[in-house]
């Protein structure tokens, strides 16, 4: 198998997803949110960012490869709105293959929307209930402590004693090939956007996003663009303050 573009530099495209999905079956993971109960496990799952089509278009791939994986969409987002009919169009497709859809949590807007109104938002959209959630932007606002939320799921509670690997800001902490190829139990997160729009760093990818997203949206590219930037930059200190609340992983 080529290991192109796997390492912790990684070549974010199309083509080097696919080959990233045939390493994992080729290392004969089973992906499920039905954990413990084989040797080898991961829990595979997409924190929506910036676009449902491009997550679509991924939501795609995997389940031409027989993969299900969770997906998970923000209710309040300045680069998508659930409620539009083309959002629900897309989320209707990737729920359409297979895959599952929770709710990827945002501590800063909880003045404004706590969780369990987040959560009703979302069931709202998708008609059904439910389950799985996950925090945006942990390494900046840290692990909000949520509790007793009935039949809610925390991913990376579900997963806390997973090797826990992730594509964020386009530069994971480890090589990702490594950690599949090494450990019998991963939850893998992949932001679907990234690898869709082949891109080559942070600056690159918000020009294709720009252009994919036309006009309307690009002051609020920016300013998503300049968050991670920010986040990367400082990610050390960012690690050590929020190192107390990072209850699963230090890593995060």
């Amino acid at each position: 198998m080529c290991q192109k573009g796997l390492g912790k530099t990684l070549q974010f495209s199309i083509e080097n997803y696919k080959n990233l999905l045939k390493v994992i079956l080729e290392e004969k993971f089973v992906i499920s949110t039905d954990l413990n109960i084989v040797t080898k496990e991961m829990l595979l799952r997409h924190d929506i960012d910036f676009d449902l089509e491009l997550a679509h278009q991924m939501a795609v791939i995997e389940n031409f490869l027989g993969i299900k994986s969770v997906y998970l969409v923000m209710t309040q987002n300045p680069l998508y709105e659930i409620y539009s009919k083309q959002s629900i169009k897309y989320i209707n497709k990737i729920c359409s293959l297979g895959h599952e859809i929770g709710l990827h949590y945002d501590p800063s807007i909880s003045d404004k929307q706590d969780f369990n109104d987040q959560f009703s938002k979302l069931d709202g959209t998708l008609g059904f209930e439910s389950k799985f959630y996950s925090h945006h932007q942990p390494t900046l606002h840290g692990f909000n402590k949520i509790m007793d939320y009935g039949n809610k799921i925390d991913l990376n509670s579900l997963a806390s004693d997973f090797e826990y690997i992730s594509d964020s800001c386009m530069k994971p902490r480890k090589d990702l090939f490594k950690v599949i190829q090494s450990q019998s139990k991963v939850h893998l997160l992949i932001h679907p956007e990234f690898w869709m729009l082949d891109s080559v760093n942070l600056y690159d990818f918000g020009s294709k996003l720009k252009l994919f997203k036309l006009d309307k949206v690009n002051e609020n590219i920016n300013s998503e663009i300049s968050i991670m930037i920010t986040t990367l930059a400082n990610r050390d200190k960012l690690d050590a303050k929020n190192a107390h609340l990072f209850r699963f992983r230090p890593n995060l």
